[in-house]
């Protein structure tokens, strides 16, 4: 990726020593003491920064669907009853597109960078980290044209969502839904936005293992095995086990 293609970034702000006591924390739950004490070296610990496409615009929904209204009746018997009134309707709005849309750039990152949203766009500064050079900048593999049309996937689950909760409001009812939705997007533009993430590396069982820590917010993501049993625990209650039986 040339520096010249990057809009913005976002700082780091988890130094080296709490990105380090994120990953202790969270692999502490998983695994063996001794591996997480290797995650507070230094040199298990690298920051990068993982490019994602951000697209701006607009977009034109028309849709169908239904909401319902509860009406509370007494029958002949003097007893209360609710009716269920089903209403129907369609119509036309207007959305601008901004941070809804954020795909990852790094096809071989892209599903442990999902797992570490959201991040603070509004913290966003432009041009290109000044203390970055080339090797702590993942290079974007998946172009803007291909990301599009992969977030445009995930935008129509995102507005029938939003049309059905915004019926809810405007209709005073707990229950809408969206049958049909056709959205036209206008004047769709893309730019490079750096996201901060820090790798930390670990060794357990003869393998080494990476968790991912999001560079602004803590949070941690890995797919990490779980911790095999301590034999010595093991053999413990197995000895019990065999005492209770004797002793009965």
């Amino acid at each position: 990726m040339n520096r010249h293609e990057i809009a913005a970034y976002i700082p780091f702000v988890l130094d080296r020593r709490a990105a380090a006591d994120a990953a202790r924390a969270y692999i502490g739950t998983r695994q063996p003491p001794a591996a997480a004490h290797d995650a507070l070296h230094p040199e298990a610990l690298r920051a990068v920064y993982v490019p994602f496409w951000r697209f701006y615009g607009t977009v034109t929904c028309e849709y169908q669907g239904a909401w319902e209204e509860e009406e509370d009746y007494q029958d002949s018997a003097g007893d209360w009853q609710t009716d269920v009134n089903r209403h129907y309707i369609s119509g036309t709005t207007d959305y601008d597109i901004d941070d809804a849309v954020l795909v990852c750039a790094a096809a071989d990152d892209a599903d442990t960078c999902n797992e570490l949203l959201p991040y603070d766009l509004s913290q966003a500064e432009s041009d290109v980290p000044p203390d970055a050079d080339a090797g702590d900048i993942v290079p974007c593999t998946i172009t803007a044209e291909a990301a599009w049309q992969e977030a445009k996937e995930g935008l129509q689950e995102y507005l029938a969502a939003r049309l059905a909760r915004e019926l809810c409001e405007d209709y005073d009812t707990q229950s809408a839904e969206i049958h049909t939705l056709n959205s036209s997007y206008m004047d769709i533009s893309a730019e490079c936005l750096l996201l901060p993430l820090w790798e930390v590396s670990f060794a357990s069982a003869g393998r080494t293992h990476t968790v991912y820590v999001n560079g602004q917010t803590g949070r941690v993501y890995g797919n990490l095995p779980a911790a095999a049993p301590r034999a010595g625990c093991f053999s413990m209650a197995a000895v019990l086990f065999l005492l209770l039986i004797f002793l009965h």
